[in-house]
């Protein structure tokens, strides 16, 4: 009613935020649970899309703890937007340059074998805080980021490389060349989208295309460690 105030009832009596929920419409299966669940209805329905009216919504946290698909309503903290940033950046980065670390190992792995491996998360989250100090928002942000990535990997066995060059033409960035004074296939690793297109063209096998995933979990010894999943493509062989 018009001069109440509105903080004073039960429904609006929580502790402010710094929280802003929003829905992931890729994820989303258009359940309604969180609008049910929402007790201010400030989760609406527009063009066949849920969305969350942020001047309602009171950052309860119900529709998060009411979504069936994981990832598909968010808690994004909305403070400490660049120092997340760098923290995700960070954590990418590191677990890149681990993969591009086992290359060697990389070109063995058949179709049919997954490579597995486990790192530990300390030293990626104590270096996070150095960024963030808060612990709450660096787990999740982490713990988030982590769990939802993939990197492709392109790998090139130069040793039996036969220079055909036809891999060159079709790469779409340039990032592939013929080095004369070394009489070799160079690929620049910075302007490669890792497309998998040379691997695709290759008739001979010496690229190779992998994917990794990443799952932040304890192990045996209930340490935190962030499990490394790769798997050579298929595509090869479906194509054929």
């Amino acid at each position: 009613e018009c001069g109440e105030n509105h903080f004073t009832r039960e429904e609006f009596n929580i502790i402010p935020s710094q929280r802003k929920y929003i829905v992931d419409d890729y994820l989303c299966i258009r359940c309604q649970k969180c609008m049910d669940a929402c007790e201010v209805g400030a989760i609406e329905e527009i063009d066949d899309r849920l969305v969350v009216n942020q001047s309602k919504c009171i950052s309860c946290g119900k529709c998060l703890e009411a979504c069936p698909v994981k990832g598909a309503m968010k808690g994004v903290f909305v403070n400490n937007l660049e120092e997340q940033k760098k923290i995700i950046d960070y954590a990418v980065n590191t677990l890149e340059e681990y993969i591009e670390s086992k290359q060697d190992e990389l070109i063995q792995l058949g179709t049919d074998k997954l490579f597995l491996d486990e790192l530990p998360f300390k030293p990626i989250l104590d270096k996070s805080l150095t960024i963030l100090n808060d612990e709450e928002v660096v787990r999740e942000v982490l713990e988030d980021a982590i769990n939802r990535l993939k990197i492709r990997i392109i790998t090139w066995d130069g040793d039996n490389c036969k220079k055909c060059q036809m891999c060159i033409p079709d790469c779409p960035t340039g990032a592939i060349s013929f080095d004369k004074d070394n009489d070799a296939i160079v690929r620049d690793k910075e302007k490669c989208l890792r497309c998998s297109i040379c691997y695709q063209t290759c008739p001979f096998g010496v690229i190779k295309y992998f994917l990794a995933k990443f799952n932040l979990d304890t192990n045996k010894d209930n340490e935190e460690v962030i499990h490394i999943s790769v798997k050579a493509s298929q595509l090869a062989e479906r194509r054929a």
